[in-house]
C-alpha cells in the first residue's frame, strides 16, 4: 500500500512539473509574435508560424499555420505546440474557445506601445525561462530609444512626415499610430490627426496644405507618392516599421538618420 501510495505521488509530481516546464515548441499566429519569440531568446522552438512570417530567417521555412482570418486547426492539432501566440485581434472568441477545449497554453499579444512590447518579451522570457536574452533585448530597445532622442535633440527643429500607406485612395498614418509615437521620439511629427484612427483617408488638397517636410512610403515601389509640393520622398520597409517587435525601432532609426 505504501508503495502504491509513494507511486502515486510520483506521478502527480512528475505531471506538475510537466506542466510547469517552459515550452519547447511554440507557434506564433501573427509575424510579431514570432519575432517576440525570437527577442525573448526562443527562436530555436518555433515550430509553426503564420502568412508573412519572414523573421527570424529560420521561420521562412516553418510550416504555415494561419493567417489574418484564422488558422488551420487540424495542423496545429498536428504540431503538437506546447505554447500558442497569437495576435489578440486576430482571434475571434470561437478561436479561443477551441483553444481551450483543446488544452493548448495560449498567449495573447497585443502592443500598442514599446513599453507593452518589451513587457510582453519580459513575459516571455519568464514563461521560456530565457530572462537573460530577453532582458538584453529590452536594454537594446532602451539604447535604441536613447539614441532616436539624441537625434530629436541636434534638430533645429521638427519635421513634419506624411507616412502615405497607399495612392488610390490616397491614405495615411495618424498621429494615433505606434509608428508615429515611435518616430516622434527622433523629433518627426505626423500632421494627420483623426481621432480614434490609426490611418485617414485624404485629399489632395489637405497634401498641400499639410506643409510637410517628408513623404515616407514603402520600399517595394507599389506606391506611387502622391506629392504636390515636391517635397523629399523616403522609401523605408513598412513590414519592418509597422511590425510591433523590437525591429520597429531600428526601422525609425534607420529612417531618423535619413
Amino acid at each position: 500500500m505504501k508503495q502504491l501510495l509513494a507511486l502515486l505521488l510520483l506521478l502527480s509530481y512528475v505531471t506538475i512539473q510537466a506542466q510547469d516546464s517552459s515550452p519547447q515548441r511554440i507557434i506564433a499566429l501573427s509575424p510579431h509574435a514570432a519575432e517576440l519569440v525570437y527577442f525573448a531568446g526562443g527562436e530555436n522552438r518555433l515550430i509553426g508560424v503564420s502568412a508573412f512570417s519572414d523573421f527570424p530567417a529560420s521561420v521562412k521555412t516553418l510550416p504555415r499555420v494561419g493567417d489574418a482570418n484564422g488558422f488551420d486547426r487540424e495542423l496545429l492539432l498536428k504540431l503538437k505546440p506546447d505554447l500558442v501566440i497569437a495576435w489578440k485581434q486576430s482571434l475571434d472568441s470561437h478561436d479561443i474557445e477551441w483553444l481551450q477545449t483543446e488544452s493548448f497554453r495560449l498567449f495573447l499579444s497585443d502592443p500598442m506601445s514599446l513599453d507593452a512590447i518589451a513587457d510582453e518579451i519580459g513575459r516571455l522570457g519568464e514563461i521560456l525561462n530565457t530572462q537573460k536574452s530577453a532582458q538584453e533585448s529590452i536594454d537594446t530597445m532602451e539604447q535604441a530609444r536613447l539614441e532616436l532622442k539624441a537625434i530629436a535633440a541636434a534638430r533645429q527643429r521638427p519635421v513634419r512626415v506624411m507616412h502615405q500607406l497607399w495612392n488610390s485612395p490616397l491614405m495615411a498614418l495618424t498621429d494615433s499610430s505606434m509608428v508615429s509615437a515611435v518616430l516622434e521620439l527622433c523629433g518627426i511629427e505626423t500632421p494627420v490627426h483623426v481621432e480614434n484612427r490609426l490611418s485617414a483617408t485624404l485629399s489632395k488638397e489637405q497634401m498641400y496644405t499639410a506643409e510637410i517636410d517628408v513623404i515616407i512610403v514603402d520600399d517595394k515601389g507599389q506606391i506611387e507618392p502622391v506629392n504636390p509640393n515636391g517635397v523629399h520622398v523616403v522609401r523605408v520597409d513598412t513590414l519592418k516599421l509597422h511590425r510591433a517587435s523590437p525591429r520597429m525601432l531600428e526601422s525609425a532609426l534607420e529612417l531618423c538618420r535619413k
